[in-house]
């Protein structure tokens, strides 16, 4: 089974189209994090004065250490009083201030205050700390992660397909395990191809964020960051504790459309159209949700891949109801998963070797 295994899934990374589309995708990789450099980081301070790179770094860190900690109205306030001064300082309003400086105080006085109308829990919870390399890393992996999908496609499509396309298919299962463990390796194989490459797309940032920020702020709130990650999720989610529900409904996102790529691969006999039907099936839930208002809709379309690869949406999005009892659907969408692992090895099986007979 290791052998069949090792065979399939060398079938998938040698093909000259995977192995151009993985290395263009590396340096993809290169070019968003390089983009987001430390060198570049551009902001003003309390006083006015400009600060670029290590210097504009050193700065916020300062300022996280000295507001550390639980977030409290006397924290906002100086926050705050601090922004309007160093408008003043800088010569700006303080809408372009805000813009242009450091990571917190543009957003403090937004957030508490929207948390003590939506979210009261929330706000006592909230905890102040250097989030900017956290959120830069956590942005740089979902963007990542929606590309990445259409990189599983590519990928899985042809597994069962290219073998109907070649003539492959009445061959491979008239042999001794061609129903059971060939596919089976095939399965399996483009799982492993999954879950590696989601691996990948997050090692590669972390490193990345170790080397260029440090590990400062891994226990600091993501909703009272800069760019307000998770805000709407009802429960603090620490940059930690972010990091890892985005590994995890990423590798869950790339498990669940694998399982839709290999169904329909299993049921077309082209490669081609096993492409297409793949894509309209991870792209329509993107461009659809939030688009008619109708909670029902969105509520299903969030639990498709393209959910797990923006995992604060999914997991705000509201539960379904069931004998009074919120069902969240984050849970429904891991049960999802594996309900798709399941379909694959059952019916995956069983559409592949049906079409063989119907040809034979």
């Amino acid at each position: 089974m290791r052998q069949l295994w090792s065979f399939e899934f060398q079938k998938i990374v040698g093909r000259k189209l995977i192995r151009v589309a993985l290395l263009a995708y590396g340096v993809l990789i290169l070019i968003l994090l390089s983009n987001s450099r430390v060198d570049f980081l551009d902001i003003f301070d309390q006083n006015g004065r400009h600060l670029h790179g290590k210097e504009a770094l050193e700065y916020e860190l300062k300022m996280a250490e000295r507001y550390r900690g639980p977030v409290t109205e006397e924290k906002v306030d100086a926050l705050l009083v601090q922004e309007k001064q160093g408008a003043k300082n800088a010569g700006m309003n303080e809408a372009e201030y805000r813009l242009r400086t450091d990571w917190i105080t543009g957003t403090a006085g937004t957030i508490w205050e929207e948390a003590l109308l939506s979210n009261p829990e929330l706000q006592n919870s909230l905890q102040i700390g250097y989030t900017r390399g956290w959120e830069t890393t956590l942005l740089s992996i979902e963007s990542l992660f929606l590309i990445m999908g259409f990189l599983i496609i590519v990928a899985v499509s042809p597994v069962f397909s290219e073998e109907y396309g070649c003539g492959m298919d009445a061959l491979l299962l008239t042999g001794k395990y061609g129903k059971t463990k060939c596919i089976t390796a095939k399965i399996m194989a483009s799982f492993t191809f999954s879950v590696v490459l989601t691996i990948l797309t997050v090692f590669i940032p972390v490193l990345f964020m170790l080397w260029q920020y440090g590990t400062e702020g891994f226990e600091a709130s993501l909703q009272f960051g800069s760019r307000g990650l998770f805000w709407e999720v009802p429960w603090e989610v620490s940059c930690f504790h972010g990091f890892l529900l985005v590994v995890v409904f990423g590798i869950a996102g790339a498990v669940l459309l694998s399982s839709f790529v290999l169904l329909v691969s299993a049921a077309v006999s082209s490669s081609f159209v096993s492409v297409l039907i793949s894509i309209l099936i991870y792209v329509l839930p993107i461009v659809l949700i939030f688009r008619f208002g109708l909670l029902s809709f969105d509520q299903f379309l969030a639990i498709m891949p393209s959910g797990d690869f923006n995992v604060a949406m999914l997991l705000a999005m509201q539960g379904i109801s069931v004998t009074g009892n919120e069902i969240p659907m984050w849970s429904i969408n891991l049960l999802l998963t594996a309900a798709g692992v399941l379909a694959v090895l059952l019916g995956g099986r069983k559409i592949f070797g049906g079409h063989q007979v119907k040809s034979s």
